[in-house]
C-alpha cells in the first residue's frame, strides 16, 4: 500500500491527519489512541491488529468534503 496524500493541519507529522493511500477503500489515520479504559470497554473487542485512534471531527469532516 502507498500513502498518497496527507490532509492535515500542520506540517511536521507530529498532529492529527487522514492519509489517501492507493486502494479506494482505504484510508489511513494519525491520532492520539483512544486508552481511556471504559471506553474501550463499551466498543468491545478490538482485533489484536487494530486500533481506535481520536481525530479531531473538524479534521475527518475537513477531509470528506475535500473527497467529495
Amino acid at each position: 500500500m502507498r500513502i498518497t496524500r496527507k490532509h492535515g493541519e500542520c506540517s511536521d507529522g507530529t498532529c492529527p491527519a487522514v492519509y489517501d493511500t492507493d486502494d479506494p477503500e482505504m484510508v489511513g489515520v494519525q491520532g492520539a489512541i483512544l486508552a481511556d479504559v471504559q471506553a474501550l470497554a463499551d466498543i468491545g473487542e478490538i482485533p489484536a491488529h487494530e486500533s481506535v485512534v481520536l481525530l479531531p471531527r473538524s479534521l475527518f469532516e475537513s477531509y470528506v468534503r475535500g473527497r467529495s
